[in-house]
């Protein structure tokens, strides 16, 4: 079992790459992968560079915790997608368990610390599962569809 998901999916548009960039970039809020903040009319919010983009959806405030990275073929117009839970989201996931986990191992007192911890781990697989799995499978079915729509893409299997 992983603690973060990450999928990938390889897709041919019926797009040109020349248009597949253009569509990408009219859809695209140019910004930082954290700046969901502001609100936008467009479809994403990220980078779009050569032959690669990183974005996440703009639709909801869940939308963030899913990172679309692509890399596009020029010659064949396939699409290589890979969908990455947010690493600012991971990072604060494990220093969150981590303070936990210590302030109830060096907390003072009598209680038996072997169960407050193995209740705390139990706790934070339930959160892990809610947030990371939930939301993160939420965010990644809103933008993916939304990147089918505009750029006219077909999964290959």
């Amino acid at each position: 079992m992983t603690i973060f998901p990450k999928s990938k999916f390889r897709y041919k548009s019926d797009l040109d790459i020349a248009t597949i960039f253009e569509v990408l970039k009219e859809n695209t809020s140019d910004g930082s992968l954290s700046s969901t903040a502001h609100s936008t009319t467009k479809y994403f919010v990220g980078t779009i560079e050569n032959e690669w983009f990183k974005i996440i959806s703009s639709a909801s405030r869940t939308s963030m915790f899913c990172v679309f990275e692509g890399k596009i073929t020029p010659k064949s117009n396939e699409i290589e997608v890979v969908h990455t839970f947010h690493p600012t989201f991971k990072i604060l996931f494990i220093f969150w368990f981590t303070a936990l986990i210590s302030l109830l191992i060096f907390f003072p007192g009598n209680s038996n610390r072997i169960v407050a911890v193995a209740l705390f781990t139990c706790f934070a697989f339930v959160l892990r599962y809610f947030l990371i799995t939930i939301i993160f499978k939420k965010a990644e079915a809103e933008g993916q569809i939304k990147l089918i729509e505009i750029l006219k893409l077909t999964e290959i299997i």
